[in-house]
């Protein structure tokens, strides 16, 4: 969605959902016996209605287990100690695929086209490379419309990637989802080069 590319995050938990998303992830209980999301839900309803809860309640209740299983979320929810019950009875954790790393990315952040800035404050690295390519477009230019005018001029979203990477734009940075409606804070980057990217 934020061009071709090795994708990174400054957040721990933004990048663990990715790599649950990417790499898959199950639910397990304390023997290792893979669990369905809805197994665990239905044993959260089953947890609460035992300790008195209505139908409704318990029902809601079935859709807020998995904050608490995964970051130890929702706990001042009225019925907590029924979630509790099963999560932690049952030894219930998220097992995810793939592996995280921490790394350094070698280019500064001057050098990154940002995704969520105006032209008008990027740095004055990125504008002096793509100004020559956006003398024909009128109106709002930001970091998304940047990268689109390279897309238009490429077969892939990898050429136009590689495009700006040539120009010295090593990649693109943009606020993550936890940052996005503040319009600041955390981001992600989007690097066009592995060799610019050091494991830790």
């Amino acid at each position: 969605a934020y061009g071709w590319g090795l994708y990174f995050a400054e957040r721990q938990d933004v990048a663990e959902g990715y790599q649950s998303r990417i790499a898959g992830a199950q639910w397990v209980d304390k023997t290792g016996r893979s669990k369905s999301a809805l197994e665990i839900g239905e044993a959260v309803y089953e947890q609460a209605r035992k300790d008195g809860y209505s139908v409704k309640d318990a029902d809601e209740l079935r859709s807020y287990w998995s904050a608490y299983a995964q970051n130890g979320g929702m706990q001042n929810t009225q019925g907590i100690e029924s979630i509790r019950a099963v999560v932690d009875g049952q030894g219930i954790k998220l097992k995810r695929s793939g592996n995280l790393y921490t790394v350094e990315l070698l280019p500064d952040a001057d050098e990154f086209l940002d995704w969520d800035k105006p032209l008008s404050e990027q740095s004055e690295k990125v504008k002096v490379k793509v100004a020559p390519y956006l003398t024909a477009i009128k109106g709002y230019i930001d970091g998304d419309r940047i990268y689109s005018v390279f897309l238009a001029s490429s077969n892939t979203a990898q050429e136009a990637s590689q495009k700006l990477a040539s120009l010295g734009i090593p990649g693109i940075r943009y606020l993550d989802g936890m940052s996005r409606g503040s319009g600041d804070g955390t981001r992600n980057f989007v690097i066009f080069d592995e060799n610019l990217v050091r494991i830790l």
